[in-house]
């Protein structure tokens, strides 16, 4: 087994261990509880680095406080090239798969995907092409 093959076998372990860990687990399909209405929202993945990034920068985006946006989803994602699933029309991107992150949040009854790979900060993506 590769170095490579081993960290991630490594890390898709520990995602499923700890994915179960938590008080009142729920999915992103789950009505929040009134109190749940924060980044850390009890999904899978709300706890990590690229979820804090992204609700943090939402919030600074919308005026909100961290704690009114509401993480829906995070995954890792592999891009197909550096418009990180987020090309628009006349640009060139770089030809090279990235590694990132989608994540989907709600905020103020809206729902938002922010994109991030390669180095860049989250960003909203209001029209992905991936």
């Amino acid at each position: 087994m590769t170095t490579r093959t081993l960290a991630l076998a490594s890390t898709a372990l520990l995602a499923v261990l700890l994915g179960g860990c938590g008080d009142n687990a729920t999915t992103a399909d789950d009505e929040p509880a009134e109190d749940s209405m924060s980044s850390t929202s009890p999904v899978p993945g709300a706890d990590t680095p690229a979820a804090r990034a992204a609700v943090t920068a939402l919030a600074s985006k919308l005026g909100l406080g961290e704690d009114e946006v509401v993480v829906r989803r995070v995954e890792a994602v592999t891009w197909s090239d550096g418009s990180l699933g987020c090309a628009e029309k006349g640009m060139a991107y770089t030809q090279a798969l990235v590694d990132g992150h989608r994540v989907v949040l709600e905020a103020s009854g809206e729902t938002y995907e922010l994109h991030d790979g390669g180095g860049r900060e989250p960003f909203h993506c209001e029209d992905p092409t991936e």
